[in-house]
């Protein structure tokens, strides 16, 4: 239901834009989208995980990964 809630205005705006042939408006609400989603759970996620780095190495390396998967 939560999910629902918070998508479902993002996809409103998507196929009104879509169908009103203003593709950036779309292209901008999906990244948008995906920035405020992954920030906001990155942020409360170390409110309430204690984060330490023990090898920079792998932490380097999955931090190239999530840039990517973000591309």
């Amino acid at each position: 239901v939560l999910a629902l809630g918070t998508s479902l205005p993002e996809l409103v705006v998507s196929i009104r834009a879509a169908l009103n042939n203003h593709s950036s408006i779309v292209i901008g609400n999906i990244i948008g989208s995906n920035i405020a989603n992954i920030s906001l759970v990155l942020g409360v996620v170390i409110l309430f995980y204690e984060f330490k780095l023990k090898d920079y190495k792998n932490s380097f390396k999955s931090l190239i990964y999530l840039i990517f998967i973000l591309i």
